[in-house]
């Protein structure tokens, strides 16, 4: 990931909000498997 992408997850202010907004972003929701890996 590019510092500037990062840059704007990182001021979330928690951990699961980051990997929502990740997933939102980056997952089209078609691999069930790693969806449920991720939220873990």
């Amino acid at each position: 990931m590019s510092l500037e992408i990062m840059k704007c997850y990182l001021r979330l202010p928690t951990t699961p909000e980051i990997w929502n907004a990740l997933a939102k972003a980056f997952c089209d929701g078609s691999d069930e498997s790693q969806i449920f890996a991720m939220n873990q």
